[in-house]
């Protein structure tokens, strides 16, 4: 398969995005509870307001440089050695994200639901379902995800609803956690997890010109900033601060606690059906992102080279993640504490030297 990406509409395009980044903010969960607590909710909102600032600044970089994409804008400004550095980072940003939900739905799995199975079966789980959807390229990913955004939307509010009754308001005091500084540093770290809204501005022919991607880019930052924060809101709500930060899958518990009485009490079923499918689209996205980049940047024609190499990356990768390894936990917390690092720097950077240039630099050398 030549690396020619088809055309989709603006829909497809936010829900392709928001699939893949509301996995990565919701059902990674612990870590994110982690010294936030019932904070959790509004400083993911914050997430979600830097990484629009972040995006309008990308943006601006294109539109300065009249680079068609951002790759060709980074280029254009930090020269090509750094330019490739950034790919490189992007990269790494998209498989580790990818590699870190996958893991957690396979201890998910691996715990709750089929302690008998192996690992790497659980794994394969996951591959047989993205893998096929990456290959097939963006369109199908768009698609997809597409149908998929309904069913997350909905489970969603199911579990809002169906836990509404063990809702105490009194556990989300106080509701600056241990000070403002905390929350507010968390959503600067927890950029790492939005990097997917970058590769979509690399797309230019995909998404049909650069007003095409500023619309859909910033709605699918505001529909996945909202969601998370919805769904751990309701979290709080259920669970105290200590009791989240202890729990190995909150979202899970929460979903156990599920009832509108009668027959219809203990759903979690249904949640592991629409996570197991909601996280097969967003690795798809990261396999497809992560390709993409790489032949982007070493300039191969065959995506489908690069795809069978990165699946099998990101099959260690899950295991290690599932297995909780030392590696894993080394390379998570690094991630974790710096990761942000690589999705904010490039773009400020070039952002500010290409107020240093000349505009419409791109066009000036081509």
């Amino acid at each position: 398969m030549n690396l020619r990406e088809g055309r989709i509409g603006q829909q497809e395009a936010i829900c392709a995005v928001t699939l893949a980044m509301s996995c990565k903010l919701i059902f990674v969960p612990q870590t994110l509870f982690v010294g936030t607590g019932n904070t959790a909710w509004y400083s993911t909102l914050l997430t979600a307001i830097w990484a629009v600032l972040l995006f309008v600044m990308a943006l601006a970089l294109m539109r300065r440089t009249g680079s068609p994409g951002l790759l060709e804008a980074l280029d254009c400004s930090l020269g090509k050695v750094l330019g490739t550095a950034c790919r490189a980072a992007w990269i790494g940003v998209l498989f580790m994200g990818a590699g870190a939900v996958a893991g957690e739905f396979v201890g998910m799995l691996s715990q709750y639901v089929m302690p008998r199975s192996p690992l790497w079966f659980l794994i394969l789980l996951i591959l047989c379902g993205a893998f096929p959807a990456a290959w097939m390229g963006f369109e199908t990913i768009g698609r997809l995800s597409k149908i998929f955004m309904v069913m997350f939307v909905a489970a969603a509010a199911l579990l809002f609803a169906g836990t509404l009754q063990h809702f105490e308001s009194y556990r989300l005091y106080p509701i600056l956690g241990g000070g403002i500084g905390r929350p507010v540093g968390d959503s600067l770290t927890r950029l790492t997890l939005v990097g997917d809204v970058f590769f979509m501005a690399t797309l230019t022919k995909t998404m049909q010109g650069k007003r095409f991607i500023a619309r859909s880019g910033i709605a699918a930052l505001g529909f996945s900033g909202g969601i998370a924060a919805l769904v751990m809101l309701c979290m709080a709500l259920v669970f105290s601060a200590p009791m989240l930060e202890k729990i190995t899958v909150p979202i899970f518990k929460a979903a156990a606690m599920t009832s509108f009485g009668g027959e219809f009490s203990r759903m979690e079923g249904i949640f592991v059906f629409v996570w197991i499918m909601c996280v097969a689209m967003s690795t798809a996205f990261s396999l497809y992102g992560c390709s993409n980049l790489y032949c982007k940047t070493f300039d191969m024609r065959d995506i489908r080279a690069a795809l069978t190499a990165f699946g099998v990356l990101m099959f260690l990768w899950c295991s290690f993640a599932a297995e909780n390894s030392p590696v894993y936990r080394t390379i998570i917390a690094a991630v974790e504490r710096y990761g942000y690092l690589l999705v904010v720097a490039p773009v400020v950077l070039g952002f500010l030297v290409s107020l240093l240039q000349k505009r419409g630099k791109y066009e000036q050398q081509a």
